[in-house]
């Protein structure tokens, strides 16, 4: 049987078959038990308060969802791989193995071996977390979330600092990838989701390794070559 309708009488068409009527002095509601629907009467009150509740509790878009998910991750579900897929078919080189490229930025810092350890332990979480834990639940996923998400915003905030904006637009390019990959989980989309963690993988370690090597080569005196363009200038 249909939901209960609240809407005031003389309204748009409704086929019923008992109606309260409607007293404009009293201004009481009909309750109509039996209607059809047209394509522009009212949604039944409880479904409209569930629609509107969404609404306001869910976000509308990719990114916020992103984010939340991410907050989620390294908080209450600290240890959950956050996958829909159950056993080994979730593990990829593509998606997984992709975490090394991480140690990219290691042959640009050479002078720096605290700088060296910190991205080694970066592809360490990379590929502890998505490939050989990635099918069950371990503390390596929250580990790599987090110091991911450090390292994301520590090489954003000391490109801003040293370098020129353009390098720092290019920032929306592997986060890019990063939404479209959660966006992939959403939709049960197991091989666009190794593809596009796989490229979220590549195309952030490539950035961070040019990050990186711009911050320990860029020279006092600008040279015109293809990558000063993104040095600050002195």
């Amino acid at each position: 049987a249909d939901k209960p309708l609240l809407r005031r009488a003389g309204s748009s068409t409704l086929s019923t078959t008992s109606l309260v009527s409607y007293d404009d002095d009293s201004e009481e509601w009909e309750e109509c038990t039996s209607f059809e629907r047209t394509p522009t009467e009212e949604i039944p009150a409880k479904e409209s308060l569930t629609s509107s509740t969404s609404l306001v509790c869910e976000p509308d878009n990719a990114v916020s969802k992103t984010v939340l998910l991410q907050l989620k991750g390294m908080t209450e579900e600290f240890q959950k791989n956050g996958l829909p897929w159950k056993g080994h078919e979730c593990r990829s080189l593509i998606a997984g193995g992709s975490g090394i490229l991480y140690c990219l930025p290691v042959f640009f810092c050479s002078n720096n071996h605290l700088e060296q350890c910190a991205w080694i332990l970066q592809a360490f979480f990379s590929v502890m977390a998505d490939y050989v834990h990635i099918h069950h639940d371990s503390y390596f996923h929250g580990m790599d979330r987090i110091y991911a998400t450090y390292n994301v915003l520590a090489t954003i905030f000391r490109a801003s600092l040293a370098l020129n904006c353009f390098i720092v637009m290019t920032t929306p390019i592997p986060i890019t990838c990063f939404v479209l990959a959660n966006r992939a989980k959403n939709q049960l989309d197991l091989q666009v989701w190794k593809f596009c963690h796989g490229l979220w993988h590549l195309t952030g370690s490539v950035l961070a390794a040019l990050v990186i090597y711009l911050l320990y080569s860029c020279p006092e005196d600008l040279v015109p070559t293809p990558l000063n363009v993104f040095c600050k200038p002195p």
